[in-house]
């Protein structure tokens, strides 16, 4: 299965061109979605955008210049994959009425019952201003499609302009809204930051508990932060061989309700990020993936609470001890079941 290319072009035109027949014209992301056929993000972000897309795939023309194209370009990629609903609630209030304030972004989050703090409401209107994104991103999309002033939010001139001009960029846009806020009832839970059973990439996490993007560079293995009282923990369970002797951790899934971690070489209880963790004052959030075939992707397991920390070592790469610091993670609630014996097969013979 990790071989076949299911995502593959000429997969995706089979699919693009099935769905044409069905619904008897250019499908939209919303098509695939209620026949239930190709995930819609995985449509809306193989390119640019899913226009782009059926450009490639169905030689029709998506009508979009580039700067239009460069806005749905990151609306695609950040607001539709964004794994959550604050982006989509803060898109249609400002394509409704072009300037909010942040007391009715607030406001609009509590009505739709999602979480409503500061953390939220910055970390939304950071996606679609590209405030603490990463150069390469900045570089990507040049610029966001809204502005902050203060205590004030609204949309750019430019994207403004185009939006009431463009209707290619209005139907994608709509299209784009629709789709995603139904994927994102149908998949992720509203009052929680990460859905357990769900994958999330760094870039994902450190997003949504509210971190500038660019910090998604900076969570090796694991990045504990004071400020916002967040520990989020990246596990690969079965190490490459090419992985130094140093960073080549035994953490390890033991039952549904407990994970043996280590922290970073070099590490004693002493140590900020450790001691953190250990005294519970971050709330920890741990995520994990079985190996590096899986992509950057990790599964969310839940919130933990960490026991049993003692100091020991590890060798480097020539045997000589390196200090780390092993505890035992327990989770709020059991994984399920599933995903444990995904996790940790039962040995056969």
């Amino acid at each position: 299965i990790k071989q076949t290319q299911l995502d593959s072009m000429a997969n995706l035109k089979n699919a693009l061109l099935a769905m044409r027949n069905r619904v008897g014209g250019v499908p939209k992301l919303w098509d695939f979605y209620r026949f239930r056929s190709v995930d819609p993000v995985l449509l809306a972000t193989k390119k640019e955008h899913y226009p782009a897309l059926a450009q490639s795939l169905l030689r029709v023309d998506s009508m979009l210049n580039s700067s239009e194209s460069r806005a749905l370009d990151l609306l695609s990629h950040e607001v539709l994959a964004g794994k959550r609903m604050h982006e989509f609630v803060l898109l249609e209030l400002l394509l409704a009425t072009g300037t909010v304030t942040l007391s009715d972004i607030r406001d609009a989050f509590a009505l739709a019952d999602i979480p409503s703090d500061p953390s939220h409401i910055t970390s939304a209107v950071d996606t679609l201003t590209l405030t603490g994104y990463a150069q390469a991103d900045v570089t990507r999309y040049q610029t966001g499609i809204a502005e902050r002033h203060d205590e004030t939010v609204r949309l750019t001139e430019e994207f403004r302009v185009a939006y009431a001009e463009s209707s290619a960029l209005r139907d994608a846009v709509a299209d784009l809204v629709k789709t995603g806020k139904e994927l994102t009832r149908d998949r992720y839970e509203a009052g929680l930051p990460f859905t357990p059973g769900m994958q999330y990439s760094r870039r994902d996490a450190a997003r949504i508990v509210g971190w500038p993007r660019a910090f998604a560079s900076t969570i090796y293995g694991y990045k504990t932060d004071e400020t916002t009282g967040v520990c989020a923990i990246f596990v690969t369970l079965h190490k490459s061989s090419e992985v130094d002797a140093s960073t080549a951790y035994e953490d390890q899934l033991l039952d549904p309700s407990t994970m043996r971690w280590f922290s970073r070489s070099r590490r004693t209880l002493e140590s900020k990020e450790v001691s953190l963790v250990v005294d519970g004052l971050v709330q920890v959030h741990v995520f994990v993936k079985k190996d590096d075939a899986e992509g950057s992707d990790h599964y969310y397991l839940g919130p933990a609470t960490a026991t049993e920390a003692e100091e020991t070592t590890m060798p480097d790469g020539d045997g000589r001890p390196l200090s780390v610091v092993t505890m035992l993670l327990k989770f709020d609630q059991p994984i399920k079941q599933g995903l444990f014996d995904y996790f940790h097969p039962l040995q056969v013979g």
